[in-house]
C-alpha cells in the first residue's frame, strides 16, 4: 500500500506539468505565465515534509500518511473545476503540503517495520512508486487528455488516492 500511495504521490507531483500544454491552449495563456502554477506544489512539498513529518512523530506515521494523502487527493480533486491559474496555484500549493508530508512518513514507517537486514530494500521498493507515478502521469496524459481534457488528470489524481486512503485506514 505504501508503494501505491507513493505512486499516486509521484503522479500528483507532476500532474500539473502534464496539464500545462492544455491550459495554454484552452485558457489562451502564455507558457511563461504557468511558472507559479507549476512550482506551487513543489513549494508546498518544502513545507509539508517537515510539518507532516512532525505530525507523524507526534501522532503516528499511519495517521500522517492518511492525512497527507487526504490533503493532496482532496486539493487535487478540487482543481478539476478551476477556472484560473491563480486558483490552480493555490490548490496545488495546498496539495503540495500533503504530497511532501507523505514521503518522509512512508520512509519512516517502512524503516520502522522492516526487518533490519531488509530495511534498505523495503525503502527502495517503496520509493520506486514516485518515479512510477510520474511515468504513469505521462501515459494517462497521452491516452486520456486528448479525449477528456486536462481535468481528467486532476480527477484521477484525486479519486485514486482517496480510494487508497480507505485501504490504508483498514
Amino acid at each position: 500500500v505504501s508503494t501505491l500511495i507513493l505512486t499516486c504521490d509521484g503522479y500528483d507531483i507532476f500532474v500539473a506539468a502534464f496539464a500545462a500544454p492544455e491550459l495554454v491552449k484552452e485558457w489562451h495563456v502564455a507558457p511563461s505565465a504557468l511558472g507559479p502554477f507549476l512550482t506551487a506544489s513543489v513549494v508546498g512539498l518544502l513545507f509539508g515534509a517537515p510539518l507532516l513529518g512532525y505530525f507523524g512523530d507526534r501522532f503516528g506515521r499511519k495517521k500522517a500518511i492518511i492525512l497527507g494523502t487526504l490533503i493532496y487527493a482532496g486539493f487535487t480533486l478540487l482543481a478539476t473545476p478551476a477556472t484560473s491559474l491563480n486558483q490552480l496555484m493555490v490548490l496545488r500549493f495546498v496539495a503540495g503540503l500533503g504530497l511532501g508530508g507523505v514521503i518522509p512518513n512512508v520512509i519512516a514507517l517502512n524503516a520502522e517495520f522492516a526487518p533490519k537486514r531488509l530495511r534498505a530494500a523495503f525503502i527502495i521498493i517503496t520509493q520506486f512508486g514516485i518515479p512510477a507515478g510520474q511515468a504513469l502521469g505521462g501515459m494517462v496524459s497521452g491516452l486520456w487528455v486528448p479525449a477528456h481534457g486536462w481535468r481528467v488528470l486532476f480527477l484521477l489524481g484525486g479519486v485514486v488516492p482517496l480510494l487508497l486512503t480507505l485501504v490504508a485506514y483498514f
